[in-house]
């Protein structure tokens, strides 16, 4: 279980299987599970809509979105929703610039990320520490990327989901991170060092941990290729998970035409009700 913004999420499956027989015990466990995928698919649905057109509504009088109600619409997103929802959204394998685009684009950059110039990392740093709540949520990030040059996966922590978690926990926040272009999977704060004068040591410490650093980077890759790997292993040999798995990544790869969350309820669905019966 992990506690994010005060919203617990059980990741671990409560019951043990049965070999022989129906487990009916199972069964209105998975039936209660469908139940909630597609609640929360509701709510993801909701939430996403909500901060899409906050951040992209022009306000009356500069013209200019309104970052501030953007922000709080994405965090209400990205704290109410599974990771499992937010992170195919957020890291879904790109094998084009078109697809990285999309992705790139999916906090609304123009509002949340972006501006006219890039402001001093540190500016960023004392406006985020002065709130208690992006305060907290940074250094469970520093703390759960920290890199780890002798580790083998180059995390000290080891726990490859909680980092990705807290990544995404800043977002919406003063040093909202996002992908810096749509070519390669690096990701940074909209602030720069360049001015940060005898404190720049400081300030790339800090810019480092988003722009060079190998506990998160490898997250950020392990995660397409993991998700690749399993999705191969798991469907390649079923016609019918593989015919599914192909109807969502075509969903989640072309422009917003149908739900991508709905193929995905749908995949997820038929997936756990065939597992009752093997």
């Amino acid at each position: 279980m992990f506690v994010l913004a005060g919203l617990n999420l059980v990741e671990n499956y409560p019951y043990e299987a049965i070999e022989k027989g129906y487990d009916f015990v199972r069964l209105a466990s998975i039936t209660a599970e469908l139940i909630s995928i597609y609640n929360v698919d509701d709510v993801c649905q909701k939430l996403r809509t909500e901060y899409v057109s906050t951040c992209i509504k022009p306000s009356t009088k500069s013209g200019l979105c309104n970052r501030s109600r953007c922000n709080k619409a994405l965090r209400r997103f990205f704290d109410r929703v599974p990771p499992e929802y937010t992170h195919e959204l957020l890291f879904c394998p790109c094998s084009d610039m078109a697809c990285s685009e999309r992705r790139r684009q999916t906090i609304v950059p123009s509002c949340s990320y972006e501006g006219e110039d890039k402001p001093s990392c540190l500016s960023q740093m004392r406006i985020c520490k002065a709130d208690y709540v992006c305060r907290s949520r940074l250094a469970q990030f520093q703390y759960d990327c920290q890199p780890e040059e002798q580790s083998a996966t180059g995390c000290k922590q080891g726990n490859y989901a909680a980092c990705l978690i807290a990544y995404t926990g800043l977002i919406g926040s003063p040093i909202t991170p996002n992908y810096v272009d749509n070519s390669t999977s690096s990701v940074s704060p909209w602030c720069s060092c360049s001015a940060s004068g005898n404190l720049r040591d400081q300030c790339t410490e800090f810019l480092n941990y988003f722009t060079d650093n190998p506990c998160l980077n490898s997250e950020l890759g392990m995660t397409t290729v993991n998700r690749c790997l399993d999705a191969a292993k798991a469907c390649n040999v079923d016609d019918v998970c593989q015919k599914l798995r192909t109807e969502y990544v075509s969903t989640c790869i072309k422009p917003s035409t149908k739900s991508v969350m709905g193929s995905l309820v749908l995949f997820r669905k038929l997936v756990l009700l065939d597992s009752l019966f093997q």
